[in-house]
């Protein structure tokens, strides 16, 4: 019998391998263990197919064989850490990343993976440290520059991001995941035509990309361009029929069409896909498909507003001409007459805190309650509240012992349908002569709240009015108010002040 050449074989092996013919890789690599089964390079890198090709655990198995019989080369430490972080096994992966940095403090993609590890687990500063440290060490390492734009996104530093996904781009122009991180950024900025360059750019790299193909029709959508979301939504769902995320998707791009039988099949395919899905099931809820529910689920509301925070201020006061913060404020200031301005006030649903600036001179304490976080760091960055909260409002008013001179709520009820636990907490907190301020989207009078095809409720005077009689309140101010623009239409609102006898 002749004898395997190992040396070769290995080297064969490796050139199908970095080819990417790994059944033939495999094959070879089989056959070298077979003849000395501690081959600590054939574990290593049949181990390294069986990451490649989805067998996380199997992977770990090998390389930790190949570790046994060679513990101080790096790369093992390293491909192992990498087969438990596809596993979620995030602790395990780092610790292996560590020792190879131990093994050899040189060792770049140590560092950039360690990084994609920590962000995992939500450590976003360790994360930049990580990719700073690998660019240090290779200035051109251009994965390394995706890595820490994709971390300064996440903390909201968009600038930053911009330019470290253009320096991976100038290392590597046809870097299609670079191209797509450009694009979700410039997206957030609402730089919509450049994001959808930057979204054809990467499907034109890689045109089964599924993630740019569905963004793209999200900007589309954003443009007012349904029929071309649709067709983005529908080339999703060609390359992947369970997408929940493309049924959603060409679900609301049908809704703005006018193709509400389409979209409520639609949106109800994406829930048969993802029943957690809350915004679908809001929506569906919205055109008809489904009961109204009394309020507007708290994960829809944060989720909402975290993606929104960003643009928040520009878009509602430049594009829908949002003015009900000044509405509120001059009404608040006709209600309270000659009384002086030492309140304490609790602004419901703060959201980015355009209210906190006109109320500061009447505010003793100014307090913020919002379910968005990203809302709530907006508003801390204003400078303007004594203190900020991420909670439901209800929950935040029943604290024990809170107590307020001045309740307000601005664009908050238009995600709340049925507003009587609302009105006997407000009803609870607020001191004597107290004040109960808030703005509402108009309803028919022959119901006493919709909610419409927008995902947003609307409110009738007379039921405002019926419940405010219920819990004890006076009416002091009712003005009738444009309170935005929906699709270049103004919208009628009430505003209301009410006082606690």
């Amino acid at each position: 019998m002749t004898s395997l050449d190992i040396p070769a074989t290995v080297q064969t092996a490796l050139a199908h391998h970095q080819a990417g013919r790994l059944p033939q890789a495999e094959a070879l690599y089989r056959q070298v263990l077979a003849a000395a089964p501690n081959h600590a390079d054939a574990l290593h890198l049949l181990g390294l197919i069986a990451h490649q090709t989805g067998d996380h655990a199997t992977a770990v198995a090998l390389i930790d064989r190949a570790i046994a019989v060679n513990p101080s080369a790096p790369a093992f430490h390293n491909n192992c850490g990498e087969a438990y972080r596809a596993m979620g096994k995030l602790e395990e992966a780092i610790a292996c990343y560590e020792k190879t940095l131990t093994l050899d403090p040189g060792f770049v993609d140590a560092y950039s993976n360690r990084g994609v590890a920590y962000q995992a687990q939500g450590r976003t500063e360790e994360a930049i440290a990580c990719y700073q440290r690998a660019l240090a060490l290779q200035p051109n390492y251009v994965k390394a520059h995706n890595n820490l734009g994709f971390a300064f996104q996440k903390l909201g530093r968009l600038e930053e991001a911009i330019a470290c996904y253009q320096r991976a781009l100038a290392l590597k122009p046809d870097y299609a995941q670079a191209h797509h991180n450009l694009g979700c950024v410039l997206q957030q900025q609402n730089r919509l035509p450049e994001a959808i360059a930057c979204y054809e750019r990467a499907l034109a790299l890689k045109p089964d990309y599924l993630e740019a193909r569905n963004n793209l029709g999200n900007t589309f959508q954003e443009m007012g361009h349904p029929a071309q979301a649709a067709a983005c939504y529908e080339q999703v769902l060609k390359l992947n029929p369970d997408s929940a995320e493309g049924h959603a998707g060409l679900a609301i791009a049908f809704q703005a069409q006018g193709k509400i039988q389409e979209a409520i099949a639609h949106y109800e395919q994406a829930l048969s896909l993802n029943p957690d899905d809350v915004h679908t099931r809001h929506m569906l809820a919205a055109i008809g498909g489904a009961p109204i529910p009394l309020t507007a689920h708290p994960e829809y509301v944060s989720k909402l507003f975290d993606k929104y925070a960003d643009r928040f201020d520009q878009h509602l006061v430049e594009i829908l001409e949002y003015r009900t913060p000044q509405a509120l404020n001059d009404a608040i200031r006709r209600a309270l007459g000659d009384r002086p301005g030492r309140l304490d006030v609790i602004d419901l649903g703060c959201g980015t805190g355009l209210c906190g600036p006109l109320l500061r001179d009447l505010a003793r304490t100014l307090v913020g309650v919002d379910l968005s976080p990203k809302m709530i760091e907006k508003a801390r960055a204003r400078n303007v509240y004594d203190s900020l909260t991420v909670a439901d409002i209800v929950t935040a008013l029943s604290t024990p012992g809170a107590s307020y001179d001045l309740v307000i709520a601005a664009d908050v009820f238009v995600y709340i349908g049925e507003l009587t636990p609302i009105f006997e907490v407000c009803a609870t907190v607020l001191n004597p002569c107290g004040l109960f301020a808030f703005s509402v989207e108009a309803a028919e009078e022959d119901v006493p709240y919709a909610l419409r095809a927008t995902g947003r409720y609307a409110h009738s005077l007379g039921y405002i009015r019926k419940l405010a009689q219920a819990v004890g309140f006076n009416e002091i101010i009712h003005d009738r108010v444009v309170v935005r623009k929906e699709k270049s239409k103004p919208m009628p609102g009430h505003i209301f002040v009410l006082a606690r006898p």
